[in-house]
């Protein structure tokens, strides 16, 4: 899929009503046409789009929230590594807020791994530092040696 193919209006809705940099994030996390584009659209697609777009002032809102649309499909796709990379960039003035979302998004996107089973007493007590909370069913931290 392209960017062409997407409806992005209730993005540019979004765009043009944004008063903070926060704002925009929290309504671009939500939003379908951004969804779709994470979802149909490699890392790298999404990376080339964000780099080819905001070396130039835009000529219309579309092409003004095609960089904020990449950034947000990266950070669905959990991209730290691409999120970081676009940081590096210096995009065009005309972008209000590129810098802070892209900055927003990388300082909240926390990669985590969730593991679930049942494990042997002794097999956590020789391989993890458990450090339990106040409920006796769950654990504030569990730390791996």
């Amino acid at each position: 899929m392209t960017m062409e193919n997407l409806d992005l209006s209730s993005v540019e809705d979004h765009y043009i009503f944004s008063n903070t940099p926060m704002y925009l994030v929290r309504r671009l996390k939500e939003d379908a046409a951004v969804a779709s584009a994470a979802k149909q659209n490699s890392p790298q697609f999404l990376a080339d789009q964000y780099k080819t777009q905001v070396r130039k002032p835009p000529e219309n809102v579309r092409e003004a929230v095609i960089p904020y649309v990449c950034l947000v499909a990266l950070f669905l796709q959990k991209q730290a590594a691409k999120l970081k990379e676009m940081t590096a960039l210096s995009p065009d003035p005309s972008y209000k807020f590129i810098a802070e979302v892209n900055q927003i998004l990388v300082q909240t996107l926390v990669p985590t791994n969730v593991f679930s089973g049942n494990f042997p007493q002794e097999t956590l007590s020789n391989n993890f530092t458990i450090n339990p909370s106040k409920t006796a069913t769950s654990f504030s931290s569990i730390v791996v040696k």
